[in-house]
């Protein structure tokens, strides 16, 4: 069975963007010794929702007593992540040892948060259950 109440209906106001930008040089060090250095920078447009938050129940609860907590969500604009490598052939061109990376790695939201604000800004939230 079953049972679902509400309006199932999900639109983000003004959309949302993602745009990443990735730039990465190598070097060759010495005959066997090459580096990678690179940085990425990602920006979310949108992707936290503010403008659906404003009207979250929740939000409004939470001005409506004068909470620390009532803020607004911004996108981030400081996601740079730097990134390194670099592969060593010891025994010559021959043979390759494996190449060693690290780097720093932002995940997104990917509208997880926005889509639950959107659903407690409406006048109904819409719950599905299944028995």
């Amino acid at each position: 069975m079953s049972a679902s109440s509400g309006d199932p209906y999900f639109d983000m106001p003004g959309g949302t963007k993602q745009l990443g930008l990735y730039f990465q040089d190598d070097w060759k060090v010495t005959k066997r010794l090459t580096v990678n250095l690179g940085v990425r920078w990602d920006k979310d447009y949108n992707l936290v929702g503010a403008s659906a938050i404003a009207k979250s129940r929740t939000y409004l609860e939470l001005l409506a007593i004068g909470s620390p907590y009532a803020k607004l969500a911004h996108d981030d604009n400081k996601d740079f992540s730097p990134r390194v490598g670099f592969r060593l052939r010891p025994y010559g061109s021959g043979q390759t040892r494996p190449a060693r990376r690290y780097g720093l790695y932002y995940g997104n939201i990917f509208q997880n948060i926005p889509l639950f604000m959107i659903q407690h800004a409406r006048p109904t939230i819409y719950r599905a259950c299944s028995h």
